[in-house]
């Protein structure tokens, strides 16, 4: 099957081979700078097309409005792009959009990119299915969630190393109401007019 020349390849085709050759060449990245894509399309095809930046900043974006483009190559993580799967969040206008070009779109040299990108990269989501989202996320600081996933990674390596989380039953603790302003570890009234 023969692509089409390079010059004549759709600006929005251009961004996706760009953000696909650089994802598939640093795969533990969580995504890309626009400026990063933007200087993978001018050494890919040597220049940048006008219009460029407002298709990696809209035109692309799954989340974005439609404006004309229905697009949804693009998956937003913050301010890094990466390639769009199934299952990533996207603009209800854009359900139907293009998630990445056609093989006939492509120059030979690129074509390997669309069964790379189908065969390993969208694969993941079908494997973890909704799941999947979770290999993405990257915990803030602050947020709890390093520490929890910390804790999971410790596990996946050595399960038996790693302590339970203390429950209700491995850690005795008082209540009281709040109204009985009794202090942690002391004895009630009550219990103390008991005592007597």
């Amino acid at each position: 099957m023969t692509g089409l020349p390079e010059t004549n390849i759709r600006v929005a085709d251009q961004v996706w081979i760009a953000l696909a050759l650089l994802t598939s060449e640093d795969p533990a990245r969580d995504g890309f700078t626009g400026s990063e894509v933007r200087e993978r399309v001018r050494q890919e095809f040597g220049g940048v097309p006008p219009g460029i930046v407002t298709h990696i900043a809209q035109h692309c974006v799954a989340t974005k409005p439609v404006s004309p483009s229905r697009n949804r190559m693009i998956t937003k993580r913050g301010s890094l792009n990466s390639l769009y799967r199934e299952g990533d969040s996207c603009h209800p206008d854009r359900m139907d959009g293009k998630v990445h070009p056609r093989m006939q779109d492509l120059p030979p040299r690129y074509q390997g990119l669309l069964a790379w990108y189908q065969n390993s990269y969208a694969n993941q989501m079908k494997a973890f299915g909704q799941n999947a989202a979770l290999l993405q996320y990257t915990p803030t600081e602050g947020s709890g969630l390093g520490d929890i996933a910390a804790r999971h990674d410790e596990y996946l390596a050595a399960p038996e190393r790693v302590q339970p989380y203390p429950t209700r039953t491995s850690m005795p603790y008082m209540v009281y109401a709040a109204e009985d302003r009794v202090p942690f570890g002391s004895s009630s009234p009550e219990e103390e007019q008991g005592a007597g």
